[in-house]
């Protein structure tokens, strides 16, 4: 799989919660490792992840690190739920 087939798959966690989509990711050159994933997240996920809605219209992003994925397929599955995701998202 190349990177770049991330863009755009559906993320969704432990309890078959889609949490939004994979809108980037990052890439540490000098170790040639994906380090994090960008995700757009749903609007109704964003409370139960503990994070802030933006106060006007517009989505919430958030990285996550890529040791939380546990499988690629047609979707990104992950290994914690979205309130265990929450403390580690780093919102932006």
């Amino acid at each position: 799989m190349h990177m770049e087939e991330l863009i755009g798959k559906k993320v969704v966690e432990t309890q078959a919660k889609v949490l939004g989509e994979v809108i980037d990711i990052e890439f540490d050159e000098k170790t040639m490792q994906l380090t994090k994933i960008c995700l757009k997240l749903n609007e109704n996920i964003v409370e139960e992840m503990g994070l802030k809605k933006p106060r006007l219209i517009g989505s919430v992003k958030a990285d996550l690190p890529i040791t939380v994925i546990k499988a690629i397929s047609d979707v990104v599955t992950l290994n914690r739920s979205a309130k265990e995701l929450g403390p580690i998202a780093v919102q932006h």
